[in-house]
């Protein structure tokens, strides 16, 4: 069994490697930060599917959505739905960058961007991909993963991470 939990940058090629070696896996969300890494990630899911008699596709969910389709017994997906993520809007970052005077004399520059991954997009794919992706998952769940017809997105990010603590 392999657990995928590293930053998500990593996934990608840590879910091929897994796929290949014939592993039971899971991922955590997301399981890439950009379009090569999705597709990558789509293309390991195809191999593990071809590989695997024993995958579970409504594994992947929300907890929330999920106990509430069991307890309400709706068969149907709705027809819209809403999730709102207020937690960029209302509090701080995730994990706020640490100023530079923190960094210690000798730490290369990838040792820095590992240990403080959540503010730099090649690792985590920004708070929006790195958070807000299971309110995504909670919807495609209670859709039954049916595509929306159309969909609508307000806000913004106008202040980087590091620059937010005056909020």
């Amino acid at each position: 069994m392999v657990i995928l939990a590293t930053p998500p940058g990593f996934r990608p090629q840590h879910l091929k490697a897994a796929v290949a070696a014939g592993k039971h896996i899971f991922c955590e969300k997301p399981m890439a930060t950009d379009a090569p890494g999705v597709r990558s990630v789509m293309a390991s899911v195809a191999e593990a599917k071809r590989k695997s008699s024993r995958w579970w596709p409504d594994f992947a969910g929300a907890t929330i959505i999920r106990a509430a389709r069991c307890s309400n017994g709706f068969t149907k997906a709705p027809s819209a739905s809403s999730a709102p993520f207020m937690g960029l809007i209302n509090t701080s970052p995730v994990k706020p960058m640490p100023p530079a005077s923190a960094r210690k004399p000798g730490t290369s520059d990838v040792e820095w961007q590992l240990r403080n991954w959540y503010n730099f997009v090649w690792l985590c794919g920004d708070s929006l991909v790195e958070q807000a992706v299971h309110s995504v998952d909670k919807i495609a769940w209670a859709m039954k993963d049916v595509p929306p017809l159309k969909a609508v997105a307000v806000g913004g990010r106008q202040i980087p991470a590091q620059r937010r603590e005056h909020l």
